[in-house]
């Protein structure tokens, strides 16, 4: 029979283990349900799923799935890109006359990413007719590239021996201290280094989530239910957590927040390797190096010091954030001033809006299936609106990856848009290859500095001829409006006197000393003159054996284009012509082309 006591303990054993299990179960519907959790901690977990989404938004965008599915394989690639300019959108003028309408550019390829190689052949048509190529070719740490119908050779540069190069391009020894002698080149790794991983994505989330809801009151913390919404033409029965703010409270609730970012070394960190590329491409084009880090932290403090001058009201500020079975639908931030609101959808679905001061701007993404469209658009009280669509359809089978990217920028006069197809065949090897030998290469880094550079004054005059060859058969014109339109590339501007930096001034002089001390027979001196023709503002005699081409980047001197023509035409051939520039004596920047005649030996 059993003792007294051994019952006690058996009944404190069971006791103790149902307790446990109570223990057990609650901490289960703690931490995998939302039972038993307050306003203010729900708050903050789906708040804190708006960081999580940013990750699964980013794989879509940059379709890191067929990067995946071609890993350590072989295949060739057969892409065509072509670009429509409407102007004078909607109007009676409406028109599609511009010439880029008739160009197109193909660009057939062969790779094999676990041996480090790829070759890329692009041409350009205008119609049917091929009026420019490039061959790109990379083979280990070897890049470079031949212009197909200028030289029979690929000029290549060694990317593990970059010092020795630019060493020889003349860097000084104090230039040559901050060039890597090897860069990164790779677009995904470049990528991936500089947005978050999953696990820095983590600890931001939890970091400036707990910031926002550990730091105020319980009474500050809301919850709704029943909450109907709408998310992508889809209905959803929500809770709704919400956090009610003063001005004064956003306010300090924004500095803290901005605080931390200042000093968050994960962020500053992938502001730091954003800066190493931007600064390595400032380093060999010896522009002034830039310090983001420092901007960043100089444009909080800045924004910090703006919030505190305005940090006086009692206008109420809501932040919400409707939820449907564990999964943040919508979050919105209500202002006196502006509104924030962001839809989101598991991976697929991404909308946010911002409205301030009567203009709205719309960021959505939607992928469904293998399509991905992502659409900005901005407008203002007036109406007036500008949209830019990306979108990207692709179909994967066994062998073939068939892609077709667009992108449609509309304004209220142009519309352009952007169209790449792409056939990818995987391949078990290839039919034809292009290898490098000693034949077809010249490597940038192995040549002495006077023959390297002979080389590079060779390429730059090949180049500048091929250029002016374009321009008899295209209109640059023409071109150049479409990327006008696009901010490609800027509508020229008068650089004044005064506060030009060294950099405005490097940039605008480089684009006019490629003749610079170069020594022209007659038809170099005639292709030199196409070349110019956009920037001639006249002409000066100075003396019967020099005269003097004026530099101007406003409207050219069609008289004086007439003029030089016609010298050329009239000239005699048994001359050089000895190119120098003058520089304005204010500014140091380019002003004339000093041209003298110089008898032929």
């Amino acid at each position: 029979m059993m003792t007294k006591k051994k019952r006690r303990a058996i009944t404190i054993s069971i006791a103790l283990i149902v307790i446990l299990l109570i223990l057990l179960v609650v901490g289960i519907l703690y931490l995998k349900t939302d039972l038993f959790k307050s306003n203010q901690v729900l708050f903050a977990k789906y708040m804190g799923q708006n960081i999580e989404n940013m990750q699964g938004y980013f794989e879509n965008f940059t379709n890191s799935n067929i990067s995946r599915e071609l890993e350590g394989s072989k295949y060739v690639t057969n892409g065509q890109l072509e670009i429509k300019h409407t102007k004078n959108l909607g109007t009676t003028l409406e028109n599609t006359d511009s010439d880029i309408n008739n160009l197109k550019i193909t660009i057939d390829g062969t790779s094999d990413k676990q041996s480090n190689y790829s070759y890329n052949n692009v041409k350009l048509y205008k119609a049917d007719e091929n009026i420019a190529g490039l061959e790109y070719l990379n083979e280990n740490n070897l890049y470079g590239v031949r212009f197909s119908d200028l030289f029979k050779q690929f000029t290549l540069i060694n990317n593990q021996d970059l010092k020795i190069l630019f060493q020889n391009l003349g860097y000084t020894d104090e230039e040559l201290e901050n060039i890597p002698n090897n860069i990164e080149l790779n677009y995904e790794n470049i990528l991936n280094n500089i947005w978050f991983s999953s696990e820095e994505l983590e600890v931001l989330k939890n970091k400036y989530i707990t910031e926002i809801s550990s730091n105020l009151e319980k009474a500050k913390f809301s919850k709704q239910t029943n909450q109907i919404l709408n998310i992508n033409n889809t209905q959803y029965k929500t809770n709704l957590y919400t956090l009610t703010l003063t001005k004064e409270e956003l306010n300090n609730m924004y500095i803290n927040i901005l605080e931390k970012i200042s000093q968050d070394e994960i962020i500053l960190n992938k502001i730091a390797e954003i800066n190493d590329y931007i600064n390595v491409y400032n380093l060999i084009s010896k522009q002034e190096t830039v310090d983001l880090k420092k901007q960043f932290t100089e444009q909080i403090n800045l924004l910090i010091e703006n919030i505190r001058k305005n940090n006086i009201g009692g206008d109420e500020t809501k932040i919400k954030v409707y939820e449907y079975k564990g999964k943040t639908l919508e979050t919105i931030i209500e202002t006196p001033n502006y509104k924030v609101d962001i839809e989101t959808q598991d991976d697929n679905y991404l909308k946010a809006t911002v409205e301030k001061e009567k203009k709205s701007t719309i960021v959505e993404l939607k992928k469904e299936n293998n399509k991905t469209d992502l659409t900005i658009k901005n407008s203002d009280e007036s109406g007036q609106t500008d949209s830019i669509i990306f979108s990207n359809n692709f179909e994967i089978s066994e062998k073939t990856i068939n892609s077709n990217t667009s992108i449609r920028y509309e304004t209220l006069n142009d519309k352009v848009e952007m169209n790449y197809k792409n056939e990818i065949n995987k391949v078990d090897s290839f039919d034809n290859i292009i290898t490098l030998d000693d034949k077809n290469s010249i490597i940038f880094n192995e040549l002495e500095k006077d023959y390297l550079s002979n080389i590079i004054n060779n390429i730059k005059q090949g180049i500048q001829n091929e250029k002016a060859d374009l321009e008899s058969k295209l209109s640059f014109e023409d071109v150049l409006d479409t990327f006008k339109v696009l901010g490609i590339v800027k509508e020229k501007t008068k650089i004044e006197a005064n506060g030009i930096t060294e950099t405005e001034r490097t940039r605008y002089n480089a684009q006019f000393e490629l003749y610079k001390n170069q020594t022209l027979d007659e038809e170099k001196m005639k292709e030199f003159i196409t070349a110019i023709t956009n920037n001639i503002g006249g002409v000066e005699v100075s003396s019967n054996n020099q005269f003097k081409i004026k530099i101007t980047t406003e409207e050219k001197d069609d008289n004086a284009i007439a003029s030089l023509n016609q010298y050329m035409e009239e000239n005699r051939n048994d001359v050089n012509y000895k190119v120098d520039i003058e520089y304005e004596e204010q500014t140091g920047l380019a002003s004339y082309y000093v041209i003298t005649l110089e008898e032929k030996e």
